[in-house]
């Protein structure tokens, strides 16, 4: 509220007239300018992971008013406001027999006022731990189930009658992919099943026949990376380059070390069978008929070793960063 005196001259002589002008006096309402002035900040390094029943405290830039109303923390999806406490300008949370949801989760403050009007003033990205400690606990598995059978069937004359007439087939895909992360380390795993009623469809029968199992590994893979370094183990493809390897396929293990973005060293081991390109297998016939042989029969066993490879490279590789 602002005053202004008048003063009057009478006849040479000032006289002050008592009477206080009241100009204006605009001021913006208190819940407003409380309201702009009221943010909330973790008290705490956001960066870190916490562990599920960790104490969590958040400060607030000022202490809260009656006008703000009262304040409403959500975890995500969760309404965790009756597990905090307000202290002077303060905001704590002390675990009890709820532990924090694993992950990456935001944790959002609003203020509720008298009125009842919602108002975020902050949110903090949270990390919470596994119960067994890791970053990130992740494991997917996927189950697939398949038939294939004939429930009819007619022949004529009774000798072209087919070894199974009718038959039900079942087989059983099983893949199972897991993901922890833990202190700069990463491991990602792999693995994929079949599993047959029928012998015959048997992942290996072409090799032990009757002593195949019905139920076996397809493929499996095993990485562990931390930093530029990166290790593989399992099944693996390699190779880009189309004259020395492309795309060999076996089981195997794989370094692999990424300097920058300049270069990348690798060292490669793996075991597989190759298809042999026909020009190669010209060039074997002309050499087996040098030595007497005759291509393609006694020495069937002999291609069958040739096929099977195992390859140990190292590759460079630079990279040309192009400055625009």
């Amino acid at each position: 509220m602002a005053a202004l005196w008048l003063g009057l001259s009478i006849g040479g002589k000032s006289r002050a007239l008592g009477w206080p002008l009241l100009l204006c006096a605009l001021a913006a309402p208190a819940s407003a300018s409380s309201q702009a002035g009221l943010s909330v900040a973790a008290n705490f390094d956001a960066a870190r992971p916490l562990a599920p029943r960790a104490p969590i405290e958040l400060r607030l830039s000022r202490p809260l008013a009656a006008v703000d109303g009262r304040l409403a923390v959500f975890l995500g999806p969760l309404d965790l406001t009756a597990l905090f406490t307000v202290t002077a300008n303060r905001v704590h949370y002390r675990p009890g027999a709820i532990p924090l949801p694993s992950g990456e989760k935001e944790l959002l403050v609003y203020t509720v006022s008298p009125n009842g009007e919602w108002q975020e003033i902050g949110r903090v990205q949270l990390r919470v731990l596994t119960p067994r400690g890791f970053e990130k606990a992740q494991l997917l598995p996927k189950i697939t189930l398949n038939n294939k059978g004939q429930v009819l069937e007619g022949h004529d004359p009774a000798e072209n009658r087919p070894p199974r007439p009718e038959f039900q087939d079942f087989s059983l895909n099983l893949g199972v992919q897991s993901e922890h992360v833990r202190n700069g380390w990463t491991v990602r795993t792999q693995s994929n099943f079949l599993g047959v009623t029928n012998r015959q469809e048997a992942l290996r029968f072409g090799q032990r026949a009757d002593a195949a199992p019905r139920f076996d590994l397809s493929d499996y893979l095993m990485t562990v990376e931390r930093g530029h370094a990166l290790i593989s183990a399992g099944n693996l493809s390699y190779g880009s380059h189309r004259h020395i390897i492309s795309g060999f396929e076996g089981r195997g293990l794989s370094t692999v070390l990424r300097v920058g973005s300049v270069a990348s060293l690798t060292l490669a081991g793996l075991s597989g069978a190759i298809e042999i390109p026909m020009t190669t297998r010209k060039l074997v016939h002309d050499l087996e008929r040098r030595r007497g042989r005759t291509p393609g029969r006694a020495n069937k066993e002999d291609h069958m070793r040739q096929r099977r490879s195992t390859i140990i490279t190292l590759t460079v590789l630079l990279r040309r960063q192009v400055l625009e």
